[in-house]
């Protein structure tokens, strides 16, 4: 009897532990196993006087055309979708070339949610679109030719690895 408390509260701390290790996990797998991806910045305003010093990022990829979309029409909010992503030669950012809903298998793809659709565009959040930064920093910052670099698994998982301003790594 006068050991139930001890053992309810073992049993608490191991399932956080476990929590804790099943979230960080993910991140460490996908930053050891995905591909890098470097895509364009669009400025976002930089601050938020309730949240401290980060960044909303929205990205090249953040609207996309209903072109390219492989099923068009059945899309709503709230829908998963796996933006497959291609490097052109010339160019060092990936761009969207197709949306499924299906993961695909060889090929690399960020799974994002659908945020909005209508007139022409679709609207997806990958999960990525914070970046915090050095404390009083973000006040000062030019978004205008910025990119990031990104690790996507083969899950579709994306990590924001580094942001780049005029190619140089910030801060």
């Amino acid at each position: 009897m006068r050991n139930r408390p001890v053992i309810f509260l073992s049993i608490a701390v191991i399932i956080q532990l476990v929590l804790i290790g099943v979230l960080l996990g993910k991140q460490v797998f996908t930053v050891q196993t995905g591909n890098t991806v470097r895509i364009e910045v669009e400025p976002v305003d930089p601050r938020s006087p309730l949240r401290g010093d980060y960044m909303n990022l929205r990205y090249s990829i953040s609207r996309i055309d209903t072109d390219l979309l492989s099923s068009p029409g059945e899309l709503e909010g709230g829908d998963t979708v796996y933006v497959h992503l291609e490097q052109k030669p010339s160019d060092k950012t990936w761009k969207a070339v197709s949306v499924t809903k299906e993961r695909p298998a060889n090929e690399v793809s960020m799974r994002g949610k659908v945020t909005a659709v209508g007139s022409g565009m679709i609207g997806v959040k990958y999960g990525i679109e914070q970046y915090f930064i050095p404390e009083g920093s973000g006040r000062n910052v030019n978004l205008r030719n910025a990119e990031v670099e990104v690790k996507v698994d083969r899950f579709g998982n994306s990590v924001l690895q580094q942001l780049y301003v005029n190619d140089e790594p910030w801060p």
